[in-house]
């Protein structure tokens, strides 16, 4: 699901902010919040509700919720808090308060990780540290612009392909080193550095019963 609300455009599948077409940065409690917020819209959600489900069985203070809800204001550049995308409801929480327009994309290939994961639709897609790159992965072992994966075809056959943009640790597809493009089948376990990353393709995720797994 792909949310536009003003110059913003918040990919929920592949949890990217976007603002006038440049990624824009969240943490991931921050883009977490910004979510719940957007998907339980118009509804105010109280502070107790919202930290239960960002810190679930965990004592945290409430500053951190306001630490978060401040994180997005800052990054939509939203000055106030009665009015704005993130409104505060006086001794209650808070709410998502902007028109969105909702697209529905085609996912033709999911790339999941231990700290994340991708939706990908038909395009082509820079991974690594950079905080510009489509594909994100924040780990020491990943090269600023590590790879690039290609996503064609359709929801019945995809066809998705991976090579290496002179990593400094590696990029490896089963283990295989990649040495140029080099077409990703589903299951397939891409390395780069020491990041294993799941590939999900759209024909097999609607026969698994756990495609997160």
């Amino acid at each position: 699901m792909r949310a536009t609300f003003g110059e913003f455009v918040l990919d929920i599948d592949s949890r990217i902010l976007l603002r006038n077409g440049a990624r824009v940065h969240l943490s991931g409690k921050a883009f977490q919040l910004l979510e719940l917020l957007l998907r339980n819209r118009p509804r105010a959600l109280s502070k107790a509700e919202l930290m239960e489900s960002l810190w679930p069985g965990v004592y945290v203070l409430e500053s951190s919720l306001a630490g978060a809800v401040a994180e997005i204001r800052e990054a939509l550049g939203q000055s106030g808090s009665r009015s704005g995308v993130v409104r505060t409801v006086h001794g209650f929480g808070y709410a998502f308060d902007a028109e969105i327009e909702e697209e529905r994309r085609q996912i033709l290939c999911h790339l999941l990780w231990p700290d994340g994961q991708a939706a990908l639709e038909a395009g082509v897609f820079d991974v690594g540290r950079d905080p510009s790159a489509p594909i994100l992965i924040e780990n020491g072992t990943v090269t600023w612009r590590h790879a690039r994966i290609r996503v064609s075809g359709s929801s019945a056959a995809p066809s998705v392909s991976v090579e290496d943009l002179g990593s400094s640790n590696g990029t490896f597809v089963n283990d295989v080193p990649v040495s140029g493009p080099i077409d990703l089948m589903d299951g397939a376990a891409l390395r780069l550095g020491s990041v294993v990353l799941r590939v999900r393709l759209a024909g097999s995720m609607r026969k698994r019963t756990d495609p997160l797994e």
